[in-house]
């Protein structure tokens, strides 16, 4: 008996701790990688992301968009972005993680921007399956003009996460990222960023596991 439940303890805490983690790489997905500048009408990102967190490792691929809403004078935009990875546990096997994420944009100046995004994310292994909502709040500064050559820029996410599984609870993630856009002609440019990360759990028996940090590479299309 005591053994069993040991296994049935090991189980939920690595159900807990996939949940966690597969919800903060889709925070970092969808709520960083957006941005009307050069005047564009859209921009379109290609990103790969690589990631270390507590015992786990994550390689995924994500497609995002910004749509500029007309007649918002280039203020407002449309966010969007789908992501796929897989997510690597010690000793636990691999899970595919599948997510997407709707949101909004609004530019104070050229440089300074904030958001609010909604994402979710389907998680699927051989043992279970489960689902983690978010709602996340951003603020992005560039230091330099996404016109010129060589752009870099900081920004702050804070993500509340809803983990649905047998043990629904919520975490709170706050994430710091740091990164540089690289133009190579006035429609395309490369994109490198880097985060790190801090979480709570603010509800529920859940532990808050999202601790580490995240690289990503991206080719950006700017559209007129």
């Amino acid at each position: 008996m005591l053994n069993l439940e040991l296994q049935k303890g090991a189980i939920m805490n690595t159900k807990r701790f996939t949940a966690l983690f597969s919800s903060a790489m889709l925070l970092f997905v969808v709520s960083s990688t957006f941005a009307i500048d050069r005047g564009a009408n859209m921009i379109d990102a290609l990103w790969i992301q690589g990631a270390s967190y507590n015992g786990a490792d994550y390689i995924g691929a994500h497609i995002t968009g910004e749509t500029q809403i007309q007649n918002s004078g280039g203020q407002w935009a449309i966010l969007a972005g789908i992501s796929a990875g897989t997510l690597s546990l010690d000793a636990r096997g691999d899970f595919d993680a599948i997510g997407v994420a709707l949101g909004v944009k609004y530019y104070i100046t050229e440089l300074s921007s904030i958001s609010a995004l909604g994402s979710y994310i389907w998680n699927d292994s051989d043992l279970y399956n489960f689902e983690v909502g978010a709602a996340t709040a951003s603020f992005k500064q560039r230091l330099i003009s996404a016109t010129k050559a060589i752009s870099p820029f900081f920004r702050l996410d804070t993500s509340l996460q809803f983990i649905e599984q047998e043990e629904s609870y919520n975490v709170l993630v706050i994430t710091a990222n740091t990164g540089c856009d690289f133009a190579i002609s006035d429609t395309m440019a490369f994109v490198f960023e880097g985060g790190i990360s801090e979480s709570d759990s603010v509800s529920g028996n859940g532990v808050a596991r999202e601790d580490g940090w995240t690289l990503r590479l991206a080719m950006q299309y700017y559209w007129e």
